[in-house]
């Protein structure tokens, strides 16, 4: 199933919250006004959302001659790497490497170690960066990273012969947590119905509120099963 654009949940705020059921209606305050809401959410719902698969990434990238790596591209939307791994020239991924920098390893009086991964300050566009070991000689690693909320923007350059040229643009820009879709719309809805002067519905909290507590409820974590195995009868191989 792919991602919902920006635009097509916003448009569907502004059916909910405006009462406009028609493209031809919807005019460009309207769009830049749900745009500007869709970017103010990210503390609502985004950050509200657990550590799940819908935040978190595992991507293949190479390393240049000083041994950093740069999240740019593709992978423009990585904001923390929680874990490295080396990949073998047989495609093999090896242990992982983990995370060290200048200042902890001076405090312990040693050097930062082959197998150690350091955080570099973002580059001059703002993408994360990190530094793996030259010595490792290594041409790829796998990067387990969590993503971060990327703002949408009305970009006049916009072309859909070529969406690509402007990927952060609302036409273009994807949301990659499936799940909360409808509570982000209750969210852009509100707002404009505030930007109209009418009452909130406030239906995004107890939306989210309870689509976290279901996936938290439902999804398989460890061997903890809810409900109980009991109440599922025979369980066969699947515990």
């Amino acid at each position: 199933m792919a991602y919902r654009t920006v635009e097509s949940i916003i448009k569907a705020a502004i059916r909910e919250g405006m009462k406009i059921y028609t493209d031809a209606a919807i005019t460009d305050s309207m769009i830049q006004q749900s745009v500007d809401i869709y970017n103010a959410s990210e503390p609502f719902i985004w950050r509200k959302w657990p550590w799940t698969n819908r935040k978190i990434d595992e991507i293949e990238v190479s390393p240049d001659e000083d041994g950093i790596i740069v999240f740019d591209g593709d992978n423009s939307d990585v904001d923390m790497v929680r874990a490295v791994r080396s990949v073998s020239t047989t495609g093999d991924s090896t242990p992982m490497i983990w995370n060290e920098d200048d200042v902890r390893a001076a405090m312990n009086g040693i050097e930062i170690s082959s197998d150690k991964f350091q955080k570099l300050v973002d580059d001059s566009d703002g993408y994360r960066r990190i530094k793996v070991s030259v010595d490792d000689a290594m041409s790829a690693y796998k990067v387990l990273a969590f993503r971060r909320f990327v703002q949408a923007e009305v970009n006049e350059s916009y072309s859909s012969g070529d969406p690509s040229a402007t990927p952060y643009d609302y036409r273009v820009l994807t949301w990659k947590i499936d799940r909360a879709e409808a509570p982000l719309v209750d969210y852009i809805a509100d707002g404009l119905r505030s930007y109209m002067s009418k009452e909130k519905k406030g239906t995004y909290v107890h939306g989210l509120n309870g689509t976290i507590k279901d996936i938290r409820d439902q999804e398989a974590t460890e061997k903890l099963m809810t409900p109980a195995e009991g109440k599922f009868g025979e369980m066969g191989d699947w515990y």
